[in-house]
């Protein structure tokens, strides 16, 4: 808002918001966002940053694609870039800061399972330790990734990585989609950060 506020030229045509990761596209605002800039009278995207629009080198090509049919040029608020996807060079950036951010969230997940996988197989992790996100299997005697739970890891990781939220709004926010209720929320998310895996 503040940003439109500091760039009167600029005309909001649509706010889209997503709870869901940036590695995916089964996200309503972001579908919504794309078709709109199919109408060709889009001529920027405003995003925090990068990040915010994809964490996919696959979303960040498709995304591209659509802008550069539709001439639509995507402004990262947080550094005040405007990325032009017919610039060659600024599309290279892209790809490479597409593909890092994937890998990254690639790797904290290889390392949470990996780390899971040694501590059940030394025998130190067991029912008693399941943590938000995870179930022990009683009969791999393994940790095993609970879905629903560790879909909101994601998003809680997101949030607080790449938005720089802090706990205070990250439980507010979960509160908001129904995650926790109130008397909870600061006790269960500062539990998602401190427990040891």
């Amino acid at each position: 808002q503040k940003f439109l506020t500091d760039n009167p030229g600029l005309t909001a045509v649509g706010l889209y918001k997503d709870q869901e990761s940036g590695k995916t596209t089964e996200r309503k605002g972001f579908l919504e966002m794309m078709e709109r800039v199919s109408r060709s009278d889009v001529d920027y995207i405003l995003a925090k940053n990068n990040t915010r629009l994809s964490r996919s080198t696959e979303i960040s090509s498709s995304l591209n694609r659509v802008c550069q049919r539709y001439g639509c040029k995507i402004i990262f608020v947080s550094t005040g870039e405007v990325y032009d996807p017919t610039d060659r060079s600024q599309v290279l950036m892209n790809s490479i800061k597409a593909a890092v951010a994937e890998d990254y969230v690639y790797q904290q997940s290889e390392l949470s399972k990996l780390t899971h996988l040694i501590k059940c197989r030394e025998g130190r992790l067991n029912r008693q330790n399941e943590t938000f996100g995870f179930r022990f299997n009683d009969e791999t005697k393994l940790m095993d990734i609970y879905e629903p739970e560790a879909e909101i890891v994601r998003l809680v990781f997101e949030w607080y990585c790449f938005e720089n939220k802090g706990v205070t709004q990250i439980g507010k926010d979960l509160a908001k989609i129904g995650v926790f209720d109130f008397y909870i929320y600061h006790i269960g998310v500062f539990s998602l950060f401190t427990k040891p895996l």
